[in-house]
């Protein structure tokens, strides 16, 4: 089940963490290693705007700036996986500007 991190956000075309992410991080990081059972894969999502090959690009480097971060707050490396889907998988329609945010996600998916 994949699980949206609300709140986290990043500068327009980059991977750089806006600051309220880093606040939203933290508290993840804490629930994270509140279940030291789990493995998790970091998902990055974009809108469909712009070249599809880019949107790939960023969402993965978006998934790994998550991780870096979740992994500099303690979380070990071992548990997190990174993978960028791009524009593969909207939950929102991308014809509208509220979609298109929402579109722009990174997800945890938590595994055994």
């Amino acid at each position: 089940e994949e699980i949206v991190l609300q709140g986290v956000t990043f500068a327009s075309g980059s991977a750089e963490l806006s600051r309220e992410s880093l606040r939203v991080l933290e508290a993840v990081a804490v629930k994270i290693n509140n279940h030291p059972g789990l493995l998790f894969e970091i998902a990055g999502h974009t809108d469909a705007s712009g070249d599809a090959e880019l949107n790939q690009r960023i969402s993965a480097r978006r998934a790994e700036a998550v991780k870096e971060y979740l992994v500099e707050k303690g979380v070990s490396a071992d548990r997190l996986s990174t993978k960028g889907y791009g524009q593969e998988h909207p939950i929102a329609d991308n014809d509208t500007p509220a979609g298109r945010a929402s579109n722009r996600r990174v997800s945890l998916i938590p595994h055994q």
